[in-house]
């Protein structure tokens, strides 16, 4: 019998011990110093010792992070599913289309306060690589938060249901320009398919026929329609962002979403802003280009738009 032989036949025993209670002694008891108080380890060599410590820890403790990691996987899709409830049961109440439809004075519940912050939840989980799935591939996802970019409810309300209600409106707009922002060419059929392009001209619509949006969100609305567009007819190749070559498919099929819903005659009636310092008729110019695939160049600029 070899030396390795015979240190295993010598060590067998108590080298099973190791194996068994050496976690439960190392977590509950107090470690190496306990295992030689117990009798655990006297008498075996120091390599052996050392060997199976750091085998048996590296296990143990690779199985604590796994199991740390699907809890956190399992309260991030919790909490996703939570919030997405909240927001489609919302979108398809009764309530909302009432307000919608009838433009009359609601009874406010705490619900509104749980959309905004079920909005600002998934805004953060779309950009873990982890949940986004989770998040982008609820069915009718899309049409609820286009739904919620453009809610407004009755002319009648105060100071803290604007703000509930802005909230509301900014987020989802923030939740559906992210999913575009960050996800590949098929993500953006989906965008396409739930008409995403009709939500910019009923944004804008607000602003003009009836005033009110603010200035931000006129500018925010202006800055999605350009990222949008801009990104289909140029096609996309940042190291940040997901590669997809130039889609005139979807480019026409998102500007012919935005003339009929009368878009062109929303962005010309912007033209006469002057909110913002001046930054929404620069940002309505710089829309209105990209939708006619001309854009402005800084040392050629169209003086008919300005």
């Amino acid at each position: 019998m070899n030396d390795i032989g015979l240190s295993l036949q010598k060590n067998a025993q108590k080298l099973l011990q190791l194996f068994i209670l050496l976690p439960f002694v190392h977590n509950y008891v107090g470690g190496e110093e306990q295992c030689l108080r117990l009798g655990l380890i006297d008498n075996l060599d120091e390599d052996w010792v050392g060997t199976v410590q750091n085998h048996v820890f590296s296990k143990s403790k690779a199985t604590t992070l796994r199991l740390a990691g699907n809890k956190n996987k399992m309260k991030s899709y919790q909490a996703i599913k939570k919030a997405t409830a909240a927001i489609m049961s919302f979108t398809n109440s009764g309530a909302y289309n009432k307000e919608r439809k009838e433009n009359e004075q609601p009874e406010y519940t705490p619900s509104l306060t749980q959309i905004g912050s079920s909005l600002r939840t998934l805004l953060n989980k779309i950009l873990e690589k982890n949940t986004a799935k989770n998040v982008i591939n609820i069915p009718k996802f899309f049409l609820s938060l286009s739904r919620l970019s453009c809610y407004q409810i009755g002319i009648l309300r105060n100071k803290e249901q604007d703000e509930q209600i802005y909230a509301i409106r900014h987020f989802s707009r923030q939740c559906l320009f992210r999913i575009h922002y960050y996800y590949d060419a098929q993500v953006q059929f989906e965008l396409v398919n739930n008409k995403y392009a009709e939500v910019f001209t009923i944004s804008l619509s607000t602003a003009g026929g009836i005033g009110e949006e603010q200035d931000e969100e006129i500018n925010e609305v202006f800055d999605s329609i350009s990222n949008f567009l801009r990104a289909f007819h140029e096609g996309r190749d940042y190291s940040w962002q997901p590669y997809f070559p130039p889609l005139p498919l979807l480019a026409r099929g998102s500007e012919e979403q935005i003339e009929e819903e009368g878009g062109s005659e929303e962005i010309d009636a912007q033209l006469n802003n002057k909110g913002d310092c001046g930054n929404i008729k620069r940002n309505t110019n710089l829309a209105k280009s990209v939708i006619l695939n001309n854009f402005i160049q800084s040392s050629n600029q169209h003086s008919g738009w300005y």
